[in-house]
């Protein structure tokens, strides 16, 4: 996506002040969060970019004043509905909740570092971003998914085993920023200390 000043409001004129370059700089950071939650929620391109532009529709079509606002707080909820509407993750009727003994975690190439979050299923995919990036307790989660806590707290815990991050019982509680968690999976699946 390229994003020029111009579409900023209040950038007009060739050469924009300090506070203009700031509110377009945190534009395009908020933009690329937006775009970054829907690529992990939908692991496509395509469907991410459609669920960040229907939800930036939605902005424009409300009473919302700030766009930097709503990129933080609704903007994120609105992504995720779009996702959820999209693929419309489901529990897998007859699904083993059990990871083999032995079993290593997934591992992403350098050169693909989305590939762990791409490989896991999607229920699995959802219930990771949602509960670990996003900082959503398993009583949220299941309501956004529409399915039971224990069906979240089984997925939670096989996503944890398979992406690599131990137990999902130690995980730290609360929303994480999902370029650390990317970066922290590349670095300890590449073997880059």
């Amino acid at each position: 996506m390229i994003v020029s000043l111009s579409a900023v409001p209040g950038a007009e004129g060739s050469r924009p002040n300090v506070a203009v370059t700031c509110v377009a700089e945190m534009w395009v950071d908020k933009m690329a969060e937006l775009y970054l939650l829907a690529f992990m929620l939908t692991a496509d391109k395509e469907t991410a970019e459609q669920c960040m532009l229907d939800a930036v529709d939605e902005y424009l079509n409300s009473s919302a004043p700030s766009l930097i606002d709503w990129m933080r707080d609704k903007g994120r909820h609105a992504v995720i509905e779009r996702a959820v509407q999209s693929l419309n993750p489901r529990v897998k009727a007859s699904y083993c909740w059990t990871v083999p003994t032995g079993t290593r975690a997934l591992r992403a190439p350098g050169h693909q570092p989305f590939a762990v979050m791409t490989a896991l299923g999607t229920f699995e995919r959802f219930v990771y971003v949602l509960t670990v990036l996003e900082g959503y307790d398993e009583e949220e989660c299941a309501g956004v998914l529409e399915c039971r806590r224990s069906d979240v707290v089984a997925a939670r815990k096989l996503s944890h085993q398979l992406v690599g991050l131990g137990d999902a019982e130690g995980a730290a509680p609360g929303r994480l920023d999902p370029l650390l968690v990317v970066s922290t999976m590349i670095h300890s699946h590449c073997g880059i200390s």
